[in-house]
């Protein structure tokens, strides 16, 4: 903002009206010179940069001055110079500017060279006010600019979401129709298969009957594929219901369904004690059995499976960790892991869809938490999990 500031002013005799006005324009100063006091206020606009009067006032013009300073805006801080007689500001009663807060007093008789310096710097503070006040005022558009922007921007970001969510619920809606439609005739293709190999029984070749078995094969694994797609489906789709879980009794009930697996390695599953947590007790419970199933399906051939589960509090959340000494991950891969059908050894090598870790991420996730691994080629993997505190672990 490029102002030129003036110094208006007014004394009450006419001689000292034409000293001032001399003084101010050999200085090559911008002034006004007022005729009276309603002159004065009328003129001290936000162009005035300063104010030059005496302090021989009478009380109809100090009331109009006062009254014009009170209305000035909070930025204004408008410098006013008063010609005082000596004897009258040094005596012990309190005069009426002392309140004002930029005030500069000159002894009267004043040399030119002390007006002139008082009045330069009075327009240069004057000046420097208009300056911040510039600034201040590019701040704000600059602010309100980005505060527009931002609201513009998570207005977008908001409407993406939600564009987001229905197209995953409308893919997860569609993939557990298309895997329930496809089962029928799927099942039926199976069926004829069988029936086909159990009629020509000694009639085919050895060709044809490999055939046959690649068919048989190929339609079993379709079959499970679908199966896990419609459980990854129901992960997403079926409702949850947030309650105070005791994780110490899932885990009991899901050592109890994988008795016969456990039993069968001679694995050995132990466990902090755990905490209770908001989570949907049926999702927990598959979550638990499908980490705790590939503990056990990824074990060191001669090597006792060792299973642990355990659990921390860290930034009011409950951290829990599964921990094996299987095979281990490979660092490269830990991102496939939990990928839909992503497989990492082959078939024959370790059965199953590559569709468990795909299932414990969308349970995780739909409890509001994280899940990542920590893993070793050769010594083991420890899975993390996070879960929110229920209300009486959070007190």
């Amino acid at each position: 903002m490029n102002r030129q500031p003036t110094i208006c002013f007014w004394l009450a005799r006419a001689s000292d009206m034409e000293v001032a006005r001399r003084i101010l324009q050999q200085a090559g100063l911008n002034f006004r010179a007022c005729p009276d006091i309603d002159t004065l206020v009328a003129q001290a606009t936000e162009d005035a940069g300063a104010l030059l009067i005496e302090e021989d006032l009478t009380a109809d013009a100090l009331d109009k001055l006062t009254g014009f300073l009170s209305r000035q805006p909070p930025w204004s801080d408008l410098p006013v110079i008063l010609l005082v007689k000596r004897a009258v500001h040094t005596t012990p009663r309190s005069p009426w500017w002392r309140w004002m807060p930029n005030v500069t007093v000159l002894d009267r008789p004043v040399t030119p060279s002390a007006l002139i310096s008082t009045v330069q710097m009075a327009l240069k503070a004057r000046q420097r006010q208009y300056e911040v006040r510039g600034l201040l005022a590019s701040l704000q558009e600059l602010n309100q600019g980005l505060e527009q922007r931002v609201a513009e921007r998570t207005a977008q970001l908001d409407r993406s979401n939600k564009d987001l969510d229905r197209s995953n619920k409308d893919l997860e809606q569609f993939a557990y129709v298309a895997s329930h439609d496809l089962q029928e005739p799927l099942r039926m293709v199976s069926q004829f298969l069988l029936l086909l190999r159990d009629r020509c029984q000694g009639q085919l070749d050895q060709q044809a009957q490999e055939f046959l078995g690649y068919s048989l094969d190929g339609a079993t694994r379709m079959s499970a594929m679908i199966t896990d797609l419609l459980a990854y489906s129901r992960t997403g789709s079926e409702g949850i219901t947030l309650a105070p879980l005791d994780l110490q009794n899932v885990l009991e009930s899901v050592k109890a369904n994988m008795r016969v697996s456990i039993e069968g390695c001679k694995a050995v599953v132990t466990a902090d004690p755990l905490p209770t947590v908001m989570a949907d007790a049926a999702q927990m419970r598959q979550l638990l059995q499908n980490l705790v199933g590939n503990a056990l399906k990824f074990r060191v051939e001669g090597r006792r499976p060792e299973v642990h589960i355990g659990a921390r509090q860290e930034d009011g959340r409950w951290v829990l960790h599964v921990s094996d000494n299987g095979i281990g991950i490979d660092p490269k891969q830990v991102n496939r892991i939990f990928m839909i059908f992503q497989r990492l050894h082959s078939r024959e090598e370790y059965p199953g869809s590559g569709i468990g870790l795909a299932i414990c991420q969308k349970i995780v996730e739909r409890h509001g938490g994280r899940i990542w691994v920590e893993s070793t080629v050769g010594e083991g993997s420890t899975f993390y999990f996070t879960l929110p505190i229920s209300g009486k672990d959070g007190q």
